[in-house]
């Protein structure tokens, strides 16, 4: 061996980067990593066989070196520009990157092998991953950027050091040698940083642990650093560390276990429908319960059924109906969210969600029971008689105390229901509640007018109610109800021309009284995913925007009131409001973060939003100003749909909030479990907990 020391340390580079890029996730992270142990590698054997320069190997070998130096050059610009721009300007980037490279492979093969054009090559590569991750310190100040940035320079230095000879002994450990041993330690610091480039020191003891999930179901793992979003309003945008999907709720356990050696926090998504953050952590890896979607048993004599918390309402509705045939007495859901179907019945949980139903508690009512895994990793059931305190924490506890994973509810007789629709003003609306439920209705809502140029904006609206009748009532081949297109252009017109959308919509409905339907399946609605992006194209729209939601409940003796001051705030500011809907609510006394104090009328407000500084402003101070209507009246607000509302205005509607988050950090003092929803409102709260 021709120079031992230098050949030696060139390989335990050489091992050392490949370890880093079967560690790393992301493919410009292992090319990079990859491609520095390939050069390591040849240039390594260069050095202890081949370093005559005119011998075939030299010649082989040398060249693969410097093409790995190339390809190390290309993933560094990669790895820049994703730190530093948007995903197209990052591709952009990596695509010249690439060009490039293949321009300099043919200039190292065929023209020249001076190791001169691979420092031109690599040096402003480098230069340019600096600048990005000295920016990315700049904007974030995390002290792992700037470990990320250290070990960079010292690549400088470890070059430096190479240029001026430098050497701990000329013979047995000369300038090539510390050079690599520099480049050791500063290849190191960049692996284990964190900050959205390579590979953090908690994805090193996750890929330990990858082995003992794998057998659990927990092979789902996206890349590191992933952008999810909710898909609604689509304001949440949250760069995640990672999604991971489990598949049974032995994985569940092992992830928690597995991230309180991590030291890495959780959140917890469904059907990602909610719009306060509530599901999503910046850095968090999110645990996706997409796959947790099987029913575990139905007992029919009973009515409850056993589920797992992902699965979505139309999964669980079509196996109660199939497991059922030919039943003497079936079964179905008492009640799920309207608007939308795939939503997660853990979700509805988090959220202590509700209906339409005209007699109902929120969905605190429809739960027997469930299993949460703490942040401990412990499998807890949680029911009324057992992990009593548990169970009124977390439903509406928005997932801060543990995963669901089962859950076992209570379902109602499935029955035929016929829907009766008039058209009715706000002033008589709770007297024909009070008449409906009188009567035996059990569901039913009302349809507002939203055209603040009209005469009945926020006052006259459809009312349709649903009463059960007799099993032998048919239901009809061929009822009328609104495809797809027919939606699509109610959404238009509801932003484009409300009064003719009303018109549309009530013509519609009117025309669907005495229709019979069943009672759980009456509760399905279509949902026209990202259905924004191709109105806002067809609105002309200059920015993109969505609808937003809020909830108010007001007093059911002042809702005339409030309808009243609010008609008067939106024409005042010519407030976008696209449609809405009240229903009714019935008093939650078991939940800890109750949002029904009392018998409540609900009012929902779909407010038009555009994606810009200014839209989003404008929208928040709307929010608050029906937020401070519904206080007036007694009333409160929804914690799921934003997080607008000011401290104030919380401590109103929910004084128990500081003992909730104090409740909070004494089952979780590790607060394994985080959202950026939990991390506004500690930070809001701050000096109390």
């Amino acid at each position: 061996m021709t120079e031992p020391d230098v050949a030696l340390t060139d390989y335990a580079l050489a091992i050392e980067c490949a370890l880093f890029a079967y560690l790393v996730r992301r493919r410009e992270h292992a090319l990079f990593f990859g491609s520095a142990a390939v050069a390591s590698l040849a240039g390594g054997t260069v050095h202890g066989f081949f370093l005559d320069a005119h011998t075939l190997g030299n010649a082989i070998l040398w060249r693969i070196t410097l093409i790995a130096i190339g390809v190390t050059a290309a993933s560094a610009w990669a790895i820049g520009a994703t730190v530093l721009f948007p995903a197209p300007t990052a591709r952009r980037i990596s695509i010249a990157a690439a060009s490039a490279l293949a321009a300099y492979c043919v200039v190292t093969v065929f023209i020249t092998q001076d190791f001169r054009a691979a420092v031109v090559f690599y040096l402003p590569a480098v230069v340019f991953l600096l600048v990005a991750l000295s920016v990315a310190y700049a904007r974030a100040r995390q002290r792992a950027i700037l470990v990320a940035v250290a070990g960079l320079g010292l690549m400088f230095v470890a070059a430096a050091v190479q240029q001026a000879r430098i050497a701990l002994h000329p013979r047995y450990f000369n300038h090539n040698a510390l050079y690599h041993l520099i480049q050791a330690v500063a290849l190191c610091s960049s692996f284990l940083a964190c900050g959205g480039s390579m590979l953090t020191r908690r994805e090193f003891l996750e890929a330990g642990t990858a082995i003992a999930l794998a057998p659990y179901g927990c092979g789902e793992r996206s890349a590191p650093g992933v952008v999810v979003n909710d898909i609604h309003s689509q304001l949440n945008a949250t760069r995640v560390y990672r999604v991971v999907q489990p598949a049974s709720a032995d994985a569940v356990v092992q992830l928690v276990r597995s991230a309180r050696q991590e030291g890495r926090p959780l959140s917890i998504a469904g059907g990602r429908h909610a719009m306060g953050g509530q599901q999503f952590g910046s850095d968090t890896t999110l645990v996706d319960m997409a796959s947790m979607r099987r029913v575990l048993g139905l007992d029919a004599a009973r009515g409850l059924i056993d589920v797992e918390a992902g699965i979505e309402w139309p999964e669980l509705m079509r196996h109660l109906v199939d497991a059922q045939q030919g039943a003497a007495r079936a079964w179905g859901i008492r009640q799920k969210q309207t608007g939308a179907d795939r939503l997660s019945i853990g979700g509805a949980l988090a959220a202590n969600a509700h209906g339409r139903g005209l007699k109902f508690k929120p969905f605190i009512g429809d739960v027997e029971s469930f299993v949460l895994v703490d942040a401990d990793g412990i499998p807890r059931t949680c029911s009324r008689e057992e992990n009593a305190e548990l169970f009124r924490l977390a439903i509406g506890g928005y997932g801060l105390f543990g995963v669901i994973t089962s859950v076992r509810l209570r379902l109602a007789p499935r029955v035929k229901v016929q829907r009766q629709v008039q058209i009715l003003e706000i002033e008589d609306l709770m007297p024909a509640f009070e008449q409906r439920i009188a009567a035996g209705f059990t569901y039913g809502d009302f349809q507002y007018h939203t055209d603040p140029d009209s005469p009945d904006f926020l006052r006259k609206g459809v009312f349709s109610c649903y009463r059960p009748v007799s099993p032998s009532t048919p239901i009809r081949e061929g009822q009328k109800e609104l495809s797809a297109d027919d939606w699509n252009e109610l959404i238009y017109l509801a932003h484009a021309d409300r009064t003719r959308a009303f018109q549309a919509y009530s013509r519609y409905y009117l025309s669907t009284s005495g229709q019979v339907y069943w009672s759980d399946t009456h509760q399905l609605g279509p949902y026209l995913d990202d259905y924004h992006r191709a109105l806002d194209r067809r609105l002309g729209a200059s920015e993109p925007a969505t609808e937003l939601i809020t909830e108010i409940y007001a007093p059911r003796d002042a809702l005339a009131r409030f309808l009243t001051d609010v008609r008067e705030q939106f024409r005042a500011q010519r407030t976008a409001l696209i449609y809405g809907t009240i229903r009714l609510i019935e008093r939650d006394d078991e939940s800890f973060l109750a949002w029904a104090k009392q018998p409540y009328a609900c009012v929902i407000f779909n407010l038009h939003v555009v994606h810009s500084p200014a839209g989003l402003e404008r929208a928040a101070a709307e929010f608050r100003q029906l937020i401070d209507a519904g206080i007036r009246y007694g009333g409160s607000y929804y914690l799921t749909y934003h997080r607008f509302a000011t401290r104030q205005q919380v401590e109103a509607c929910y004084p128990q909030f500081p003992e909730f988050l104090r409740a909070k950090r004494r089952y979780d003092p590790q607060e394994r479990f985080q959202s950026d929803w939990y991390r506004h409102y500690k930070q809001m709260f701050g000096d109390l907990l």
